[in-house]
């Protein structure tokens, strides 16, 4: 059995340059628009230097001893 998720990856350097990744899965991606701006406003208030994001589908095939990729 194959099981589609849908994983939502975003990738934060901070302004002291720490590097943030969080990922999630998600029942649909987010609105490109309104995600882009919110995380420009933040470049714009200097509250980061800079960011990238994706959203995308990861087929898992379910087995006998859990989930596999």
């Amino acid at each position: 059995m194959i099981k589609v998720v849908i994983v939502f990856l975003v990738v934060i350097l901070h302004n002291d340059n720490t590097v943030k990744v969080n990922s999630e899965i998600v029942d649909a991606c987010p609105n490109q628009l309104q995600f882009t701006t919110t995380m420009n406003q933040q470049i714009l208030d200097n509250k980061i230097q800079h960011w990238e994001a994706t959203c995308f589908n990861v087929r898992m095939k379910k087995r006998d001893k859990g989930i596999t990729l």
